[in-house]
């Protein structure tokens, strides 16, 4: 894999960070626990679909609702960037 690729590949805190979105702005209603808990089963999913070359079902959740979110006119300007980095 290719420095490029790398520095495009999304880290566990991204998705710390896409569970705190999530549950702020899909009512989730999670604690900060079950934030953290969702967040590392967002990142093994993603890095599975990486190894797999195939999104699992999680992931294809997400980019769905985050395009979603996008069509409604969220303007926060990380959605994109997610969307980009988790699209395989």
């Amino acid at each position: 894999m290719e420095n490029s690729e790398k520095q495009n590949l999304m880290k566990y805190e991204d998705f710390l960070a896409l569970a705190e979105y999530t549950n702020e702005n899909w009512k989730g209603s999670y604690t900060k626990e079950e934030v953290k808990e969702n967040a590392e089963c967002y990142y093994s999913d993603y890095l599975h679909s990486l190894d797999t070359n195939e999104m699992s079902d999680s992931i294809i959740f997400l980019l769905n609702n985050l395009k979603e979110d996008i069509q409604s006119g969220a303007e926060d300007e990380r959605i994109q960037l997610w969307i980009d980095k988790m699209s395989i």
